[in-house]
């Protein structure tokens, strides 16, 4: 039976080129003479790689377990409606989430039914504080309801100036509470001529909707008006077509 024998760094790189045997010699002498650092360095890679893994399991663990115990919350708010004993136990409840999960993604949905809660308790100041907390960690479109909250929050302490501001932020022609409650802010902050110029925008917007009626005789006008407002607008539509077919034409 054959025997199997060592071969010497020597032999293995007889007939190699001058590069190469002066790049092996240098990387293994390195190793050789560093092999400390370099099983310190690997020791320490595998054991932070290990942290990670244990890390992100206990990471989302905890994040499920949030989700879980604010879902509930979140029923107990839902079932509660305006009967102030079962808030303010929601709002222990909240106010425990918030305590035992401060670092997860559930933390912001916290601030925001906090605030929703604290608003029903006439508690305006504390809601607003939670509802622009929320704001900085929501998206679109859930920030939109946040701002929204925000605006009736401002209106409830009578500061019609912000209210107007938050409204104004998520005026939308597609969604005419977001007109209504821009005009009826605007009113209160003693804007009226601007709150007559939206009034018209509405009216453009939604000759359909059920407060048609009620933002006319708010401006004072009356039918006709409205069929020329109606005109003046179809009118602008077509010159701005013009506009833009002239401009296309005069391009080719």
């Amino acid at each position: 039976m054959s025997t199997k024998r060592k071969i010497s760094r020597k032999k293995l790189l007889k007939g190699a080129p001058i590069e190469v045997i002066t790049m092996w010699k240098k990387t293994f002498d390195f190793f050789e003479e560093n092999s400390r650092i370099f099983y310190i360095v690997v020791t320490a890679i595998i054991t932070f790689c290990i942290c990670g893994i244990v890390f992100s399991f206990f990471y989302f663990q905890h994040q499920k377990k949030a989700k879980t115990e604010l879902s509930q919350v979140i029923i107990d708010y839902n079932l509660a409606e305006n009967d102030e004993e079962k808030l303010l136990l929601v709002l222990d409840d909240l106010n425990s989430t918030l305590k035992s999960y401060p670092i997860t993604n559930q933390r912001k949905t916290v601030l925001l039914y906090r605030g929703h809660v604290l608003y029903y308790l006439g508690r305006y100041t504390e809601a607003l504080s939670d509802y622009e907390k929320a704001e900085r960690k929501f998206g679109y479109p859930m920030k939109t309801i946040v701002i929204e909250s925000i605006g009736y929050s401002y209106e409830k302490l009578e500061d019609y100036k912000n209210a107007s501001k938050a409204f104004l932020k998520i005026l939308n022609n597609k969604n005419e509470q977001s007109y209504l409650n821009l005009i009826r802010s605007l009113k209160k902050e003693g804007k009226d001529d601007e709150a007559k110029e939206y009034s018209i925008e509405f009216l453009k917007f939604f000759p359909n909707s059920s407060y048609v009626e009620l933002i006319m005789t708010d401006i004072g006008i009356d039918e006709k008006d409205l069929v020329k407002i109606q005109i003046e607008d179809i009118v602008e539509e077509v010159e701005e077509g013009n506009k833009i077919w002239l401009w296309i034409k005069n391009i080719f």
